[in-house]
């Protein structure tokens, strides 16, 4: 008897590991043999073993079965993105209620997300009979999006991109699912020497005293990419499928067209908005922005390496 209440004990006792991404710590909780914590094999490169008496800009703790869902207030509205479909309320204490499926015809397997007015602290459920996947699925989505809201007031933006390092700079490929951020990404890899995938779905932007920096993290879309590396940004590079190879550099207005639907964030909040609109001054203020129309070849990844890295010594090619 004694030894199965210390079972249940052990079971129950939650387990706090914290991570380090862009500079920002944040921390993942939940009971200590859950299944997430052998699935998230993608957060390891950025785990601290203590916390060094910093604060987390968030916690994510996933709630134990049984634990009461909250009710929703109010409906904001319904969010169908590239990676997932979303449901979006308020709750009674002025927080966000989101419900998190792959997409609209598994509305029935939606996990729940809650978070608190300040975006520091959320707790999500998944459904009993959700399969690991599902559960590292919610576990990942709703990571990103406190990561997301959290963040965006301290100059950093959790974008949609496809990154290559090349020569000690990043270099960001922006574009709608099915645009070809990484069939761009993979011509820069086979066509062009000194290169590596640093993050094929969800790098992390930071600018701090006048410098942007582009920044490895846990979340990669498909693609297992998940470097601790960061690498100041040589430029940002929205993608359109053309039958020809063109770029031009955009002014300052068509780049931040170009680059805000990129960015994470809700952006009908008025802190959220005011946030991403801060950081995105600041990084269009040190970063040339380019909209390359292209065919998925060999030449349209010299071209846009040709005009958007720094000059190549004489005699040296792209």
């Amino acid at each position: 008897m004694r030894y199965d209440c210390i079972s249940v004990f052990l079971k129950n006792m939650l387990n706090t590991q914290y991570y380090l991404v862009a500079g920002h710590m944040f921390s993942l909780q939940m009971e200590a043999d859950h299944i997430l914590w052998a699935l998230a094999s993608n957060y390891q490169p950025f785990f601290l073993t203590h916390a060094k008496g910093r604060e987390p800009v968030f916690q994510l703790t996933v709630c134990s079965e049984g634990t009461p869902l909250p009710q929703p207030a109010e409906t904001i509205g319904t969010f169908d993105c590239d990676a997932a479909w979303l449901q979006l309320y308020t709750t009674a204490d002025g927080g966000r209620l989101f419900q998190i499926a792959p997409n609209a015809n598994h509305q029935e397997d939606a996990a729940t997300l809650q978070i608190d007015p300040t975006f520091s602290k959320g707790r999500l459920w998944t459904p009993a009979d959700a399969t690991p996947g599902q559960q590292h699925f919610a576990l990942n989505n709703a990571a990103m999006m406190l990561f997301a809201f959290s963040t965006v007031g301290q100059d950093t933006l959790l974008m949609h991109a496809s990154v290559v390092y090349r020569k000690e700079y990043g270099y960001l490929f922006l574009g709608r699912s099915g645009t070809g951020k990484s069939t761009h990404s993979s011509l820069w890899l086979k066509y062009l020497d000194d290169c590596y995938l640093l993050n094929d779905d969800n790098p992390a932007i930071r600018i701090q005293d006048g410098k942007a920096q582009v920044y490895g993290t846990p979340w990669s879309g498909k693609t297992p990419c998940y470097l601790n590396r960061q690498a100041p940004i040589g430029a940002i590079v929205q993608l359109e499928q053309a039958p020809f190879n063109r770029i031009e550099r955009l002014n300052s207005l068509r780049a931040y067209a170009a680059v805000r639907p990129a960015a994470s964030s809700m952006k009908w909040e008025r802190n959220q908005a005011d946030g991403l609109h801060h950081a995105l001054q600041e990084l269009l203020a040190v970063t040339p922005i380019y909209h390359l129309q292209c065919l998925p070849d060999e030449e349209a990844a010299r071209l846009c390496c040709r005009t958007v890295t720094p000059r190549l010594e004489e005699g040296q090619q792209a």
